[in-house]
């Protein structure tokens, strides 16, 4: 075992600290059932499926499937009750009014509220425009999944010194790798095909930082996968258009407690909060040139980043759907990234053959 294998290992914790490990899994849901319980929802303003099924605990498809309604069904009319076999009942959520200030707007709202700008919106569909002193209606969710607990300090995070040995040559389209590093096997993340899990030296230690990062300092608790880097000598790696020098990595989007795992998740079923908290740990080393994820799904992305306190000035500076004609974003709009990241780190200064 390799001295990087061994340090994922994690012995660092007693099993009687599983507890407090940051990678054990999530802790229990305190509106958790101790049996399915089956419960009459009735459908408000702006619910879809997807949302329905996260509050009560399970799989979208098994609420479509207990109400005979098509699969592919996102959307049902305000009013509507579905039968739905709840694993969690959380409490109720609770309606609130607030008084317009001078020179907010809806998405001002939604962020203060921590409720998305689309909800908000259908909560007062009467009202086609702001105006200062208006009376809105918010319906905030005290029994929503959390997945971030915040640091963890009863345990120090294990450290990753540089590699030698793995070296990205060419660029990522036309590229290859000498002496691949594996990205080992952990407790803190699954991994696709193993043949997949090939990559530069600097790229397999700056994905384990990123991952420590999410884990001891973010908090998060639930499940995260590494989709693939690279084949072991680079090069061709269909379908992929890169993936040729070991320095691009897919990782799925993290989905909500109770989603199964899909290809292209509904924007409902992606766990946000987490999502962000993957991209705040992935730039904090300062190694991520660029992160591919579809425009339509940055807008997501943005809300959940205001939720945590990040200034709109600087997601202006990463987000390309912000603003399309702006140059040297960081994350960028890529066709078919809509279940996952697409990372691709920097060269080190050690491969003098890499190409950006």
């Amino acid at each position: 075992m390799s001295s990087l294998s061994a340090l994922l290992v994690l012995r660092l914790l007693a099993d009687d600290d599983a507890a407090i490990d940051p990678c054990a899994g999530p802790p229990r849901d305190p509106h958790a059932l101790a049996e399915p319980r089956l419960v009459d929802h009735a459908v408000t303003a702006g619910e879809h499926i997807a949302g329905i099924a996260v509050r009560y605990g399970v799989d979208p498809r098994t609420v479509t499937q207990e109400n005979d309604l098509d699969p592919w069904v996102r959307n049902v009319r305000a009013g509507k009750r579905l039968r739905v076999l709840a694993r969690r009942i959380p409490p109720a959520r609770e309606r609130i009014t607030v008084h317009v200030q001078p020179g907010q707007s809806w998405s001002a709202i939604a962020i203060a509220h921590r409720v998305p700008a689309r909800m908000l919106r259908a909560y007062n569909w009467r009202k086609k425009a702001l105006r200062e002193g208006d009376a809105i209606v918010v319906w905030t969710d005290p029994g929503a999944p959390r997945t971030l607990h915040g640091p963890s300090t009863a345990v120090q995070p294990p450290t990753f010194e540089p590699l030698p040995g793995g070296l990205s040559k060419g660029r990522p389209q036309v590229g290859r790798i000498v002496h691949a590093v594996e990205l080992p096997e952990s407790h803190c993340y699954r991994r696709g095909k193993p043949e997949w899990m090939w990559g530069s030296s600097h790229t397999i230690v700056e994905l384990q930082r990123a991952v420590m990062r999410l884990r001891y300092d973010a908090g998060y608790r639930g499940e995260l996968e590494i989709g693939a880097i690279s084949l072991r000598r680079g090069g061709r790696f269909p379908p992929h258009r890169s993936h040729q020098s070991g320095r691009d990595v897919d990782i799925r989007l993290p989905l909500l407690p109770g989603i199964a795992r899909r290809r292209s998740p509904h924007p409902d079923e992606v766990d946000w909060a987490a999502t962000w908290a993957l991209v705040d740990a992935l730039l904090a080393g300062g190694e991520v040139q660029v992160v591919f994820l579809a425009a339509k799904l940055q807008r997501r992305l943005y809300e959940a980043a205001r939720w945590q306190g990040v200034a709109h000035e600087r997601l202006g500076e990463l987000l390309q759907a912000l603003d399309p004609d702006r140059l040297g974003t960081v994350i960028r709009d890529a066709e078919g990234h809509d279940g996952h990241l697409h990372v691709r780190f920097a060269c080190s200064p050690s491969e003098p053959d890499c190409r950006g």
